[in-house]
């Protein structure tokens, strides 16, 4: 003849097993944190190739006072392109339907350099 004792104690055993079980599931700021983690591991792989691009200080120069006249730019005027300088031209490039990947282009420079040039002669029409 079985115990009666033994169902509720296997049924109490498999209820403590889901409560563990639930404690190993990740919570949703757990899942948040672990994306945002994959996110920027993967901005650091992009920005990595752009930051690693050589290019003539003076191009690097001219980018940047662009980029400030479109007040994309804040940070100084020294020919380094350096995560500043990419993160703002990746916010020039977003602007213009352009893959924002920090890759400097002739067209992106050519563009650039046009919309400069029509913001500083907009102000000297204002002023």
């Amino acid at each position: 003849m079985r115990s009666k004792v033994a169902f509720p104690v296997v049924l109490c055993g498999l209820g403590a097993a889901a409560v563990l079980a639930a404690c190993d599931v990740p919570t949703q700021e757990e899942k948040a944190r672990a994306a945002e983690q994959r996110a920027k591991e993967s901005l650091v792989a992009i920005d990595h190739a752009a930051l690693s691009q050589e290019l003539d200080p003076k191009l690097v120069e001219q980018i940047q006072r662009n980029l400030a006249t479109l007040n994309e730019y804040m940070g100084p005027i020294n020919g380094k392109l350096d995560q500043i300088t990419v993160n703002a031209y990746e916010a020039f490039q977003r602007a213009n339907d352009m893959t924002p990947d920090g890759m400097i282009t002739d067209e992106g420079v050519r563009l650039l350099e046009e919309q400069a040039r029509a913001r500083t002669q907009a102000a000297a029409k204002a002023s």
